[in-house]
């Protein structure tokens, strides 16, 4: 009995915890039901609130070229206002596709906001097809929805070289002739090359004018395989718009890199001289100011009463530096050349220039480079005061060795400046600096013209693997000056991060060149075997960017294959082609010109120089070169007797071993294609020769000197035609 009753009650304890269980089950159940239906109704009210992002295109396609950049513009609204926004592409296309801008404030609800997409691919980057998305993401969370992307990278443009357009800038409304030139360097001449407007925000291409190579249409030089033409230009809207060459060769249509034409509304006259004659009285009350005993408050009283002028749209103070951006886009600085500062002169060696040397002497370091620098093979340009001018900023890139010891600021942008010794004036202003200064590729300091980073980008062309030295203030406080160097082809850059003293910019740039000349090292060892780096005054940091480059004095490109003169010292008419008429180069795509001026007077002397140092091992110097002209066959044995010469120049200037050729005492070959300006049709030339000069006297190193001599009169020229220079 006992052991029935234990029975009973156990399943009856049994079944109460069953039942227990499957109350809780059930409850448990039903919880996690309205629950669900709790989130649910959460996530519905979410969906609902939460911003969708629409896109002005349902993908965005990319082509680009590998060595090509091109720009596109897209738009989006949102359905809902956003703060703190940032753009971001994915990490597979962020290395060759950007946009700005890359954050955003404030994301209006319906507003349309406008995206550049700028597009850079690397010459040696394989075809191949990339894709990815670009988010909008909000406190840094993604906000539906992406846009798909897709980048298709093609060959490299092998055909065509680096495009310019002069001017590159029209005002709005006003007919403007700009002149487009571009080498082509394809083996076949093109069957059409063309100017194209691109229309970033559909991708729509517009044909504004044909170039040339038969002397016709703006091409100054038939049958050189450089393509010109003067297109006339009428813009009515304001920005800044790409445009391409397009080329049809053999049927297959290609495209070049971009260039870009900026379109601005003009200033009218009564403006722009409102404008000088305010900058003119604010300069005198700049000068009054730093006098004052109270300089701050003098300083404050100056910048209040510019931003009383019409003219004026900002104006800041940046310690004792005010910073003017006036109505016209003109940026304009006054800087105080304070005394033991390096705040606004310019000097460079071998290429040395010093605007400002009379201001830092006894300070001024580069009398010492300059005269260490001649301890080595190669020529050596020392530029002072008043040399130191806009122009001689264009040809920094001739030069291996760049030194520029002057004064420098950053404007309120952040952008820097690097001051010429060249005074500003009104005249040139609005007429040959005109687009320099709207562009802000030249700013006004202290009355003085200043060179920004875009100044280089545009004029320099590309710079042997060059160690550049800017020895001002702030000529690294940010990276642009030296990223638009580097860009340019220099292998490396020195600048200082904040304001600099005289004294520590003397020592310090002579033990830098003291490493890379007395000691042999690379610019990046002798920077780091400086001391210290840090200006104990200023805490400036003398700061390297680039590549470790080694100072050498031996001739530098000499197929010309970067497509351009950079080494070389040059007068006259000397040009860099790809062809004349049927005549290509011995070497690579590029041959350098020497001409009798091509119309221009009697008598015109054209030279090209550079120095040199002979490679252990080698000694002779050898060259291609062909004589071509015009006065074959009837004016030889005349006075008419054109002429070039090739020489190696000792450093004493003595010459030790000579190349000539004449219309008098050459042999000619007859070659059709060719046709100068002025003359006739009938041409000859020596065909290519291989010159060799013995250079065992200079083993130390010399000068290679060309010279095209035109006699009698200018109406039949001659040029000479080089290739291939080289050590033996």
């Amino acid at each position: 009995m006992s052991c029935q009753r234990t029975q009973t009650g156990c399943r009856s304890v049994w079944c109460r915890m069953s039942i227990r269980l499957l109350l809780f089950c059930a409850v448990i159940v039903v919880a996690g039901i309205l629950l669900a239906n709790v989130l649910a109704a959460k996530a519905d009210a979410w969906e609902f609130c939460r911003p969708v992002v629409n896109w002005s295109q349902p993908v965005a396609k990319l082509e680009a070229a590998a060595g090509s950049s091109s720009t596109r513009e897209i738009t989006f609204t949102s359905s809902k206002t956003l703060k703190n926004v940032t753009i971001r592409v994915v990490p597979a296309l962020a290395k060759y596709v950007s946009v700005k801008p890359a954050r955003i404030a404030t994301v209006e609800a319906g507003v349309p906001q406008r995206l550049t997409l700028s597009v850079s691919v690397p010459r040696t980057q394989a075809p191949r097809l990339l894709v990815g998305v670009i988010q909008v993401r909000r406190q840094n969370i993604p906000v539906l929805r992406v846009l798909p992307m897709c980048l298709i990278v093609t060959k490299p443009l092998t055909s065509i070289g680096d495009a310019s357009i002069d001017p590159d800038g029209v005002f709005v409304g006003s007919t403007t002739s700009v002149h487009v030139k571009v080498p082509y360097v394809g083996e076949e001449t093109p069957e059409s090359l063309s100017l194209i407007r691109v229309d970033p925000t559909n991708d729509t291409r517009t044909e504004l004018g044909e170039l040339h190579d038969d002397g016709t249409g703006g091409d100054s030089l038939a049958g050189d395989g450089v393509f010109e033409a003067d297109v006339l230009l009428m813009e009515s809207t304001e920005g800044d718009f790409p445009l391409v060459l397009k080329v049809i060769s053999d049927g297959r249509t290609s495209y070049s890199s971009q260039l870009t034409l900026h379109v601005r509304t003009e200033t009218p006259p009564a403006t722009l001289l409102a404008i000088d004659q305010i900058y003119a009285e604010a300069t005198t009350r700049y000068d009054a100011a730093l006098r004052a005993p109270n300089v701050s408050g003098e300083l404050n009283a100056l910048i209040a009463w510019l931003l009383g002028r019409s003219e004026v749209d900002e104006a800041s103070l940046q310690g004792t530096q005010v910073d003017i951006v006036f109505a016209d886009g003109s940026v304009r600085s006054l800087l105080d050349f304070a005394p033991g500062m390096r705040g606004g002169s310019t000097a460079a060696v071998t290429d040395c220039l010093a605007p400002f040397i009379s201001d830092f002497a006894p300070d001024d370091e580069t009398p010492y480079i300059h005269s260490l620098m001649g301890t080595l093979p190669g020529g050596r340009v020392f530029l002072q005061n008043d040399s130191v001018d806009v122009e001689s900023m264009k040809d920094m890139s001739t030069f291996g060795v760049v030194y520029v010891s002057t004064h420098g600021s950053t404007d309120s942008m952040g952008i820097p400046h690097i001051l010429t010794r060249e005074r500003s004036s009104y005249s040139k202003t609005i007429g040959k600096y005109k687009w320099d200064i709207l562009l802000n590729r030249l700013h006004i300091v202290s009355n003085y013209y200043a060179i920004a980073p875009p100044f280089v980008l545009k004029y320099n062309a590309r710079f042997p693997n060059s160690i550049v030295v800017v020895a001002a203030c702030e000529s690294a406080k940010k990276d642009w000056m030296a990223q638009a160097f580097l860009e340019k082809g220099a292998g490396s850059y020195f600048g200082y991060t904040k304001k600099v003293t005289t004294s520590f910019s003397n020592s310090t740039g002579r033990a830098l060149f003291d490493n890379m000349i007395r000691k042999g090292m690379s610019s990046l060892a002798a920077y780091n075997a400086l001391g210290s780096k840090e200006d104990p005054t200023t805490h400036a940091i003398f700061k390297m960017y680039g590549s470790g480059v080694r100072i050498s004095g031996s001739v530098l490109d000499g197929s010309f294959e970067t497509g351009s003169l950079a080494g070389w010292s040059r007068s006259g008419d000397t040009r860099i082609i790809t062809r004349l008429g049927p005549i290509r180069p011995t070497d690579g795509k590029y041959m350098a010109l020497l001409a009798t001026g091509l119309g221009s007077q009697s008598g015109t002397n054209s030279e090209l120089s550079r120095a040199f140092a002979v490679p252990a091992g080698k000694r002779r110097l050898a060259l291609d070169y062909n004589f071509v002209t015009e006065e074959f066959p009837e004016f030889v044995g005349t006075v008419f007797n054109d002429n070039m010469r090739i020489d190696v120049l000792a450093s004493d200037g003595t010459v030790i071993g000579s190349l000539y050729e004449s219309v008098n005492s050459s042999s000619f070959l007859s070659v059709s294609g060719i046709d100068f300006p002025g003359g006739d049709d009938t041409c000859g030339m020596t065909g290519w020769k291989k010159g060799v000069i013995d250079v065992s006297a200079v083993a130390s190193g010399g000068t290679i000197r060309v010279r095209v001599t035109d006699e009698g009169d200018s109406i039949y020229d001659s040029a000479a035609l080089l290739d291939n220079i080289r050590f033996e």
